[in-house]
Formats: structure tokens, sequence, C-alpha cells
């Protein structure tokens, strides 16, 4: 995966594979971010390249909602990266 991709194209290439994300709440209250080598390095490709997207300083996906396709049946949360400073701030 290429990190320099948009957010939205490097989901749109992700969901075609076969590997999901899982994003689960764990007992001790700590953030359970589970899969393979690949869809690890998609969230890390996701991360940089949301650093550097100049359209908007906020991405969202949801296991219930939009980029639905990319995680797994047991996840139970989704992740909203916010970039600061925020470009809608007043």
């Amino acid at each position: 995966m290429n990190n320099l991709s948009s957010p939205d194209a490097l989901c749109a290439s992700f969901a075609e594979r076969p590997d999901k994300i899982t994003l689960r709440t764990a007992a001790d209250g700590t953030v359970l971010v589970e899969g393979s080598a690949s869809a690890l390095e998609f969230l890390g490709n996701l991360l940089i390249a949301q650093a550097h997207t100049q359209t908007d300083c906020g991405f969202q996906l949801s296991p219930s909602g939009a980029g639905s396709a990319l995680f797994s049946s047991s996840s139970n949360l989704g992740i909203y990266i916010h970039r600061t400073p925020c470009a809608h701030a007043s």
C-alpha cells in the first residue's frame, strides 16, 4: 500500500482484500488493535495519509457505518483520526 494515497483511496484499496482489522474494547479498559501484518500496515498508512491530506482534518471509520467493510465482525469500536490544529476551529 502506498502511504502517499488519500485516506479514501487507501480504504477503497484495502476493502477489496480479505484481511480485516479488529478494534474492540478489552476487559481492562484498553483498546485491542488486531489484524494481519497487512491490516496493521493499512492502519499505519491510514494515519500517515490523514497526517498529510489537505482536504480535511478528520477521518472516521466505523464497523457499523462508513468503512464497515474494513472491520472484522468482532469489532465493536470505530476510529476517528483528527489532525490538529483543526482547520475548522473558530
